[in-house]
């Protein structure tokens, strides 16, 4: 049934009829054949030969993803990263970024080489930035009296996370709600110490040099005085060991009444910014 559905699309000894062949399309996946599962979904995510419709295009991802072919994982992990087409959910995203990292070898040999070689490449490199972004719950702890996530106490007193005190001990309310929301979402949410925002005031920076300015904001060269905290697993506390370090200060372009949802588009931006395709 597949190769009559692609006789119907290209024309290929018989009169060439798109909705023909879009309708084998569908027989075919629905007998279970992944590469026309994920063809299906494709055409149903493009609008080509039918309707846009993204509720089957993810359904039929996601079916041939749930058998481990990894373009089908890779593209649903994107769109869940995009939020373009869908909403956005990180949490799947990682989760299908995830599983195709694991399944890399079995990439399409349908693909060129040279394209296989990058979408592997590519998996790892989206892999490994995003498992260190989502703090991960483990069964084995206590509930956090806090965040009601089951993650590591601390020795002095357990009925609160690690996270959720290390969040505490460096809220420093900056007078925005909003922002102080998302930086107390990041404190709580990340795993990886880069990846959580924090708020020192600007008296904290001196000596401010203005460098250069770009699309989203203005950069100055600063000395920050303190220079960043240092969690000290012993003592259970923050220290500070590098005062007074050069750093590059960034200024966002009408920051005064930004909204949480372009706080997280910045951060997001950067976030794959750094991946780098």
């Amino acid at each position: 049934m597949n190769n009559l559905a692609v006789c119907y699309k290209n024309g290929e000894g018989i009169e060439k009829n798109l909705e023909k062949a879009f309708y084998w399309y569908q027989k075919t996946a629905e007998n279970g054949v992944k590469v026309t599962q994920f063809n299906l979904a494709t055409l149903y995510l493009d609008g080509e030969r039918t309707e846009k419709n993204l509720e089957m295009s993810i359904y039929w991802y996601q079916k041939v993803a749930e058998n481990d072919y990894v373009e089908a994982q890779f593209n649903l992990a994107t769109l869940y990263l995009d939020g373009e087409r869908t909403e956005k959910n990180l949490e799947m995203s990682i989760y299908w970024f995830q599983k195709a990292a694991e399944n890399k070898k079995n990439i399409d040999n349908n693909h060129g080489e040279n394209l296989r070689i990058r979408i592997g490449h590519l998996i790892d490199k989206i892999t490994l930035t995003m498992r260190f972004m989502l703090e991960p719950e483990k069964k084995i702890y206590n509930a956090c009296n806090e965040c009601h996530k089951r993650r590591r106490s601390l020795r002095k007193y357990n009925q609160i996370c690690i996270v959720c005190y290390q969040a505490n001990l460096l809220n420093k309310p900056s007078g925005n709600k909003i922002i102080d929301e998302f930086v107390k979402y990041t404190q709580i949410n990340f795993v990886q110490e880069s990846s959580r925002m924090k708020f020192f005031p600007y008296n904290q920076f001196k000596n401010i040099e203005f460098i250069n300015e770009g699309g989203f904001s203005r950069v100055y060269k600063v000395i920050w005085k303190n220079g960043p905290p240092y969690w000290n697993e012993e003592k259970e506390d923050f220290e500070y060991r590098e005062y007074n370090i050069t750093v590059a200060l960034k200024q966002l372009k009408g920051s005064k009444n930004i909204t949480f949802r372009e706080l997280n588009e910045v951060y997001c931006f950067n976030l794959i910014n750094d991946i780098a395709f």
